[in-house]
């Protein structure tokens, strides 16, 4: 027996396996069997290529959000002038570094700090302010 026919063999009976995840990897053995011009990684798949993942995304459009409610309550609108997105980065940053100005009170100042820090990425220069802060049209 040559080895391709005892490899068709082993992925016949792994695929009779009760086992899903033995299943899945015959499945996927046998797709990159059938395309010999790709290369192993590619065509076994073993994760996505490029992009930004599902939950990373939540939580930049929090930040980002965060930071638009921030900037609409301190200045009435998001398109911000340079000089206005330092003072914002910095007033963001000085309370989120400060953790007892957020505790106290409601505001909108406060509650977009809040949603700022619980996003988990931190805060963000101005730089980077102005490009996050219009919204983007989909």
């Amino acid at each position: 027996m040559t080895a391709p026919a005892k490899l068709a063999a082993l992925l016949e009976r792994v695929q009779q396996s009760t086992d899903p995840d033995a299943r899945e990897l015959a499945f996927r053995i046998a797709e990159a069997i059938e395309q010999p011009d790709r290369r192993v990684g590619a065509a076994l798949r073993p994760r996505k290529r490029g992009g930004v993942s599902d939950w990373h995304a939540e939580q930049l459009a929090e930040r980002n959000a965060g930071y638009r409610d921030f900037a609409i309550a301190e200045y009435g609108t998001a398109l911000l002038t340079p000089k206005q997105a330092r003072a914002l980065s910095r007033k963001v940053r000085r309370l989120i570094d400060e953790v007892h100005f957020i505790e106290g009170g409601h505001s909108i100042q406060k509650d977009a700090a809040r949603r700022i820090q619980t996003s988990g990425l931190g805060a963000v220069g101005p730089r980077q302010l102005l490009r996050i802060l219009p919204e983007k049209k989909l």
